[in-house]
């Protein structure tokens, strides 16, 4: 049928004074990055739409570019450990935390009482924020020597270990 959608490429018929780029205004479906602005652009083959099709290709292959560079930069967690060690924290203590932060800490197995005892140092002072016996919560055991892989502490009685583990201080009072 004359004047339709699918015939004209666009929605309706174009009136005789109006251009076909005209078209593309507030009352039609057709954008810059619809189909039908493609088939409107590419029906006249000129250098223009071209070099618009190669610079969204390059800007689309920068971008593409500047994530993977990202990705494998900003990922690894080495980076995020403070450059000094502060004084009064052992050269044994393993740093563990995040971006905005986080502790060193050093876990001992006491295989005759069943449990860890650990200390945790703040990062920036190297002062001893938490000193006690812990267990692992949930378990009620001490962890092994391959469980005390350290994530992060929260410096008010728990210390993430990796495999979702976490150490509890048997001092605090948490709800178990």
């Amino acid at each position: 049928m004359p004047g339709n959608r699918l015939e004209s490429g666009v929605w309706g018929k174009h009136p005789p004074n109006q251009s076909r780029r005209g078209i593309a205004g507030k009352f039609s479906p057709v954008t810059p990055f619809s189909n039908g602005y493609r088939k409107l652009r590419s029906s006249s083959a000129n250098s223009t739409t071209l070099q618009c099709r190669r610079m969204r290709r390059s800007k689309t292959c920068g971008l593409g570019l500047v994530a993977l560079a990202l990705m494998l930069t900003g990922c690894s967690e080495s980076n995020w450990e403070p450059n000094k060690r502060p004084a009064g924290v052992p050269p044994y203590a393993i740093w563990a935390g995040g971006p905005d932060g986080g502790s060193y800490i050093w876990c001992d197995v006491d295989a005759g009482r069943d449990v860890n005892t650990c200390t945790v140092w703040n990062d920036f002072t190297g002062s001893i924020v938490e000193k006690g016996d812990y267990r692992l919560l949930r378990e009620h055991r001490a962890a092994t020597k391959n469980e005390l892989q350290f994530r992060w502490a929260d410096r008010a009685g728990w210390i993430g270990l990796k495999d979702n583990k976490t150490l509890d201080n048997l001092a605090m009072r948490h709800p178990r």
